[in-house]
């Protein structure tokens, strides 16, 4: 199993987290797993521990993850400035680049690539579906593996899963959103292991992220600030990425084979190690007081571990650790009943009635006719079908949401609650529930007491429509589908309390 395929699928950090939040399934067979991962730093192990439900005695083997090849290059820039001295370093390419070099320029928004491909023309590579489609996607790539545009523009989509070798120039343009994104995406340089050049162009100053979360989420960023504005030009680059990746600091100068970073060309005698690192925060498993006795203690073999481990390991402890695994599988199954339960009865309530009218009509009056001819707009409410439909335009998923239909904003949890996606003739979802969560959403927005309430219940201040409609869109707790989905659960409560 790759470990360094989990970080990351989309482009982001926090897909890492809920995509190990199920892992420990694979030990529902009592047998041997090897893990294997490119980029995993130190304090990730007991996360990972937990979420395989490893055995007490598990061995860890790290290899030194230092490329020597890269020349690391800092530069604190305005941003006003970005795009002109990115412009810069590509018009000063190496004379002696081959025919089968390319660049890679990674941004941190779409909208800052838009404009600095308007004024290149170079290619663009964007993960967004909703952005760019899968053959858009697929000529922007064509095009940069074939040179007919050997400068690639991307998002962090394409900081992983890409080995074209013959990278000679890689650009990080603003703030990376983590420690491990920003090394994946430099990682792409120079795997024909020629010298290559990556660079980071960041503002001048940059706000400390929140520590108030402990996690890996939280952990990658902090290293990355940490990394740019707490050290930055006053420590060796290379020794602050490998310090955080491998857990042990490998300057520029410990090796000779090692390409200077811009803080050893300025000072050769730099000593990076006479510089402390800080301790980052802790993972949410290393933390948690409630932490199980058995949970593994993780060590580097010795090479009498190494040879006399697996000889007198029974499969007793690989029994035990698929039965808990199964255990878990079973407890987690009976949560996602429940809760499968919960919302088929909160919509049946408000099944074939429009809920817009059972939201802000009085309760004497009729409630079954369609949402489009509701009589509540206009008058309980200041917009008409046209304007709701406008703001139901808003609520599209990204990269956070899993298995939601666009249509009737339900999880697929199982076919009881949603059946697999599929559409009917007219190209729709069939969907039971088509116009009931947004509709809701939309009336307990317009109702006075009832907003009031849901901005405090969900400690929130909307200013209008469309930043209620972006924290409906927007990342949702742990363990949950969407925050419109909280939100519809939350109105069935204290509706059925209120009856």
């Amino acid at each position: 199993m790759r470990g360094n395929r989990t970080w990351d699928g989309n482009g982001t950090f926090p897909s890492a987290v809920s995509m190990l939040n199920n892992i420990y399934q694979v030990r529902s067979l009592p047998m041997q797993l090897v893990l294997l991962s490119a980029t995993l730093p130190p304090s990730f192990m007991p996360e990972l521990a937990t979420s395989y439900n490893l055995l007490s005695n598990v061995t860890v083997i790290r290899q030194l993850t230092n490329r020597p090849e890269h020349i690391y290059l800092l530069e604190k820039i305005s941003s006003d400035e970005f795009l002109d001295r990115t412009i810069q370093i590509l018009d000063e390419k190496e004379e002696d680049w081959r025919e089968e070099d390319r660049a890679l320029i990674f941004v941190t928004s779409i909208a800052l690539g838009q404009k600095l491909v308007d004024i290149t023309n170079h290619a663009f590579y964007v993960g967004d579906r909703d952005k760019m489609s899968d053959t858009e996607r697929q000529t922007a790539y064509q095009q940069w593996m074939e040179g007919t545009k050997n400068v690639m523009v991307a998002t962090s989509a394409f900081s992983t899963g890409n080995d074209y070798p013959h990278v000679r120039l890689v650009i990080h343009l603003d703030k990376p959103f983590n420690m491990l994104e920003f090394v994946q995406g430099q990682g792409r340089a120079a795997r024909d292991r020629r010298a290559a050049k990556c660079y980071l162009l960041t503002p001048k100053e940059a706000g400390r992220p929140s520590t108030k979360e402990a996690g890996l989420m939280t952990e990658n960023k902090v290293a990355m600030y940490e990394h740019v504005y707490t050290y930055g030009l006053k420590l060796c680059l290379r020794y602050g990425i490998s310090s955080y990746i491998d857990g042990t600091g490998v300057s520029c100068q410990a090796l000779a084979c090692n390409q200077l970073c811009c803080v050893c060309l300025r000072d050769p005698q730099h000593d990076a190690e006479a510089i402390r690192i800080a301790n980052m925060p802790k993972s949410k498993a290393a933390v948690a007081k409630n932490v199980d006795d058995r949970r593994p203690s993780l060590h580097t073999p010795t090479p009498a571990d190494s040879s006399s481990s697996m000889s007198v390991m029974s499969q007793e402890p690989f029994a035990q650790a698929a039965k808990r695994a199964k255990q878990m599988t079973s407890m987690q199954q009976q949560h996602k009943n429940a809760k499968v339960e919960d919302m088929v009865t909160a919509l049946c309530r408000l099944e074939d009635i429009c809920c817009l009218f059972q939201v802000l009509g009085e309760e004497s009056e009729e409630t079954n006719h369609n949402l489009y001819c509701c009589p509540c707009f206009g008058s309980r409410v200041d917009r008409n079908w046209d304007e709701y439909k406008e703001w139901r335009k808003k609520l599209r998923y990204v990269r956070w949401h899993k298995k939601i239909c666009w249509l009737c904003h339900i999880p697929q949890l199982n076919d009881t609650l949603h059946p697999m996606f599929s559409k009917t003739k007219e190209g729709r979802p069939d969907c039971r529930y088509a116009d009931t969560l947004a509709p809701v959403a939309f009336a307990i927005y317009h109702h006075g007491s009832l907003k009031q309430s849901a901005q405090s219940h969900f400690d929130q201040s909307w200013e209008d429509q469309g930043s209620f409609a972006r924290w409906l869109m927007g990342k949702p707790a742990d363990n949950s589908e969407s925050n419109l989905i909280d939100f519809f659960m939350w109105y069935s409560r204290i509706n059925e309390d209120g009856a």
